[in-house]
């Protein structure tokens, strides 16, 4: 049973980089009451694929991250290839639209 991996402004490029398949980084805020949602569709994920690598960073005890990669709103998902911006979206919170969205990467 796989997991998000737990990122940090000081891990993240490391991360998005070191990755061999896609990578999907969900920025969410730890402020939010929808938090506890958006977590339960990460792990889902993570838990039903294993083509693409998924990190999720709290924005809000990592700004520097989120203010790098513009993620203002939350949740705000974004898939790499080869370290590489390819899509991004925010507000998806369901795993079956996560997957629609990104399905060329799954």
């Amino acid at each position: 049973m796989a997991s998000a991996t737990i990122l940090t402004d000081e891990n993240i490029v490391e991360f998005i980089e070191g990755q061999e398949k896609p990578v999907l980084v969900c920025f969410y805020s730890s402020e939010e009451d929808t938090q506890y949602q958006f977590d339960k569709v990460i792990e889902e994920l993570a838990d039903t694929q294993d083509k693409v690598a998924i990190g999720k960073i709290d924005a809000w005890k990592n700004p520097e991250s989120a203010r790098f990669y513009n993620a203002k709103w939350f949740p705000t998902s974004i898939m790499f290839s080869n370290g590489e911006i390819k899509d991004y979206c925010v507000g998806e919170d369901y795993a079956e639209q996560v997957m629609e969205r990104f399905a060329n990467f799954f």
